[in-house]
């Protein structure tokens, strides 16, 4: 469906074949910026028809006096300035508008460029299109490698579609693809010393061996050495874990000093623009989101319609008042109204019309209209089920409903039919 609005805040739906909402905004947007522009033109051409006309006053052999001359002349600097202010070409407020020296009232002429006049609801304030963020999952997959805490390298499965400046997410860690490549050196973990390492060894106890693997590349201060064995050494009573180094170590290693281990893998590899903050296991499920721009429609004013009741129980000799109000819009509307009483003779229990039309007509960008609904004084004094008598005894005590139905008269579209529904409670005695 298409829908084309107007300044008196109508909605008109038209039939068409489906189309990509994103082409729809922009066509929507393209066409309020071909209508600035040409909005635009007229402003300069009314400015430059009217400087043309006021050439005379400014004439160094002219009639007219010093004062009224200088007058004449800041109305055509005025006139020069319109298409530069902010409010151009059709957003001016009455006070915006250059006079004419001796002119009290804006001229019908140039009514398109001020709201006041042309648009009430401000319709043509903007394309009522703005600019949104739209995030879609590009990729699932899962690591390939563990990812210690400070490292900005995280290892994949595989990489698919991602691309620089996509999200990854992987549990509480949300990071920004800085760069894609399949192979990369990863902080591993990090642990301590278990007990004093002197000159010349090769076996390094550590506290904890978590998931290192030979051929990991062990480092504290200098020693960078690779990992050749992973196991365990009873000191002292003590079991500990322990990695066997290739080469033996050139300085010593006191307990508890601290050192790292590094991996170095193949997987698909993406780095971060910023280290993570807690570590990623093998085999964790790792999403890749992108985001982009999008269009996105804005709500404009439109014609809003509603239905009121002064009271939902009104008695015998009573009366209600059923009120029509329109926002949003300065057209007329016409409604069709009817009264309808359940389970009993309309003419029984009401003395007003049964039904009838009335008009809303705006004053400024609201109306509001009246519908009075009268109830007999003598509910059955109508005499149309038997003797008055016997029928006010059947209803004396009995509770009456009083259906109000309200149909909008001026159709926009048979889809958009417009309609009302109330109810009011009738109470004898």
């Amino acid at each position: 469906m298409g829908y084309h609005f107007t300044t008196d805040g109508r909605e008109f739906i038209e039939s068409e074949g489906s189309q990509d909402p994103q082409i729809s905004l922009q066509d929507q947007l393209d066409a309020y910026k071909s209508a600035k522009q040409q909005r635009l033109d007229e402003l300069r051409d009314w400015r430059a028809d009217r400087l043309g006309a006021s050439d005379w006053t400014q004439v160094s052999d002219g009639a007219l006096d010093s004062t009224t001359k200088a007058a004449w002349a800041t109305y055509r600097t005025k006139l020069r300035d319109l298409p530069s202010n902010a409010k151009a070409p059709d957003q001016f407020v009455k006070s915006d508008w250059p006079l004419e020296p001796g002119q009290s009232e804006v001229p019908e002429s140039v009514y398109t460029f001020i709201p006041e006049f042309s648009d009430p609801l401000g319709i043509g304030t903007t394309s009522w299109v703005g600019n949104g963020t739209e995030t879609t999952v590009v990729y699932t997959t899962k690591t390939g490698e563990i990812s210690g805490v400070g490292t900005d390298i995280i290892s994949t499965d595989d990489i698919g579609d991602v691309s620089i400046g996509d999200i990854l997410k992987t549990g509480s860690i949300t990071g920004t693809v800085a760069g894609i490549k399949t192979d990369a050196i990863i902080n591993l973990q990090t642990t301590a010393v278990s007990y004093d390492i002197a000159v010349g060894q090769s076996t390094i106890a550590i506290d904890d061996i978590g998931d290192i693997w030979v051929g990991d590349t062990f480092e504290s201060g200098s020693i960078s050495e690779k990992v050749i064995g992973v196991g365990t050494a009873a000191a002292g009573g003590t079991v500990y874990n322990t990695v066997s180094l290739a080469s033996t170590i050139g300085s010593a290693l006191d307990a508890d000093a601290v050192v790292k281990f590094r991996r170095e893998i193949q997987h698909p590899i993406v780095s971060l623009s910023s280290t993570i903050s807690s570590g990623i296991g093998t085999g964790d499920v790792v999403t890749f989101e992108r985001s982009k721009s999008i269009l996105v429609a804005q709500t404009r004013p439109s014609l809003n319609e509603t239905v009121g009741l002064s009271t939902t129980k009104v008695v015998a000799g009573g009366s209600f008042d059923i009120t029509i109000t329109d926002t949003y819009t300065t057209a007329e509307e016409l409604y069709g109204y009817t009264i309808a009483v359940r389970e009993y003779p309309f003419e029984d229990i009401i003395t007003s019309p049964a039904q009838g039309e009335v008009t809303v007509i705006p004053s400024g960008t609201t109306g509001v209209s009246t519908i009075t609904v009268s109830i007999a004084s003598t509910i059955g004094a109508g005499g149309t089920v038997g003797d008055v008598e016997e029928q006010q005894s059947v209803i004396a005590g009995r509770n009456f409903v009083i259906d109000v139905n309200i149909e909008s008269l001026y159709k926009k579209d048979d889809s958009s039919f417009v309609g009302f529904a109330a109810t009011v409670g009738v109470t004898t005695t």
